[in-house]
């Protein structure tokens, strides 16, 4: 009988995966141990970690040797079954329905590229790029500590640890240090629910404040420099500034500006489905602004919408590119972060702030500047909270025009007081 063995796959910065993996028919099916090795380390005449090839040897040799004995054993049944051996859809069906029993011994990282390999087929770039770093962060904080994270024993107390690891190894932004710790908690809450945990979830937050940050804004001028701009010898970032264009008049986020369509479109209304918040729709008018870019980039023979695909990554590269031909963009501006419980200041061009999301923040302050009602802006950019709301909020855009109407209006009722 065929069957399963033990290889390494996806090397990376000197460590590899091992799978359990079987091949049937051309086709092949791996099943991830959650643990990474040092190639050079592991024997695999006898499925054995050498010394210092992995965060726990002796361990993690257990581990994998359990994994492929589990997959031999289904493999064996199915072959006794069938009186053949099985196909990979056949396998698999068997996988799943024998996972709730050995869900004890899932890894982390076993259970974080399951979730990968799910995100994947949604196209959801960002989120899964954020999964992979955070895969990568503890992957290589267990081979430096010698252990390896099970979903079953993993407690408050390691996640503290891992956090300040984190801060001293990588000396990472305390806004950074968040993201990792709340996809650590999505990974939990999303993915290994039916497992009994020693792990707090409503506990697991950020060891290191943020503190309070003003978002980073363009005003109006800025915005209409960067529509003025002539980039006519230069496509790429012609349409790089026409989705930023888009996503500045109608607050989309860029999962959801990016894959906008004609059907999206009805009555001077965007109306779709977020990306981010599967549940909720969101209903935005279509301003002028944008409605030149949709006209832009729509066929006049079949009607069809077809916006320049550009990459979340890619778009905030070019948008930083366009932007530094805006004179105004050069200037240079303080950026306050935070690391540990230390404050940094830090000098550089606005440019460089200028990122997808800056559009869909620009959109929210540049409504309220001009009169929008803030429950009408929470409608049309999907906010259910106002505290979430402000966060989005520059509440210094403005503040200069404010000042001189006030100085204005001041010293007219005063000349009233006086005559």
């Amino acid at each position: 009988m065929k069957a399963a063995s033990l290889v390494l796959r996806n090397p990376k910065d000197g460590i590899a995966t091992l799978y359990a993996e079987y091949s049937h028919d051309r086709k092949i099916k791996r099943v991830p141990t959650g643990v990474k090795v040092v190639p050079r380390l592991w024997d695999a005449t006898n499925n054995t970690i050498k010394r210092n090839g992995s965060a726990n040897p002796e361990k993690d040799t257990q581990h994998v040797r359990d994994i492929l004995s589990r997959v031999n054993g289904l493999l064996r049944d199915l072959h006794k079954k069938l009186e053949r051996m099985p196909s990979i859809d056949e396998l698999n069906a068997a996988l799943e329905a024998k996972e709730a029993p050995i869900a004890s011994s899932l890894t982390v990282c076993g259970a974080l590229e399951q979730l990968i390999k799910t995100k994947r087929p949604t196209k959801q770039e960002a989120t899964v790029k954020s999964l992979v770093t955070l895969l990568h962060n503890i992957e290589v904080y267990q081979v430096a500590k010698k252990t390896t994270w099970l979903v079953a024993t993993l407690t408050n107390a390691q996640v503290d640890e891992w956090q300040d690891w984190l801060m001293h190894t990588y000396a990472y932004k305390n806004s950074t240090l968040r993201k990792r710790v709340l996809l650590l908690k999505q990974l939990f809450n999303e993915s290994v629910e039916s497992v009994p945990i020693a792990l707090n979830i409503s506990k697991v937050r950020p060891k290191y404040s943020q503190g309070e940050k003003v978002p980073f804004t363009l005003n109006m001028s800025e915005i209409e420099a960067i529509r003025a701009l002539d980039l006519s010898k230069n496509k790429r970032l012609e349409k790089s500034r026409d989705m930023l264009v888009l996503q500045s008049f109608t607050g989309l986020r860029w999962s959801d500006c990016s894959r906008l369509e004609k059907h999206h479109i009805s009555n001077g209304m965007i109306k779709m489905r977020m990306q981010k918040l599967k549940d909720k729709r969101t209903s935005v008018p279509l301003l002028p602004q944008a409605n030149q870019v949709i006209h832009k980039y729509t066929d006049p023979e079949t009607g069809q919408l077809h916006l320049p695909i550009i990459s979340n990554q890619k778009q905030n590269d070019y948008i930083k590119e366009l932007c530094a031909l805006v004179p105004a963009l050069n200037e240079m501006v303080l950026e306050e972060y935070s690391k540990g419980k230390e404050t940094i200041e830090e000098k550089v061009p606005k440019y460089k702030l200028v990122g997808t999301h800056t559009a869909r923040r620009s959109f929210i302050t540049l409504c309220l500047e001009m009169g929008v009602e803030a429950r009408i802006v929470m409608g049309w950019s999907g906010h259910a909270t106002y505290k979430s709301f402000q966060r989005y909020v520059n509440k210094s855009q403005g503040q200069v025009d404010a000042a001189l109407h006030f100085a204005q209006a001041y010293a007219a009722k005063a000349a009233q007081l006086t005559s």
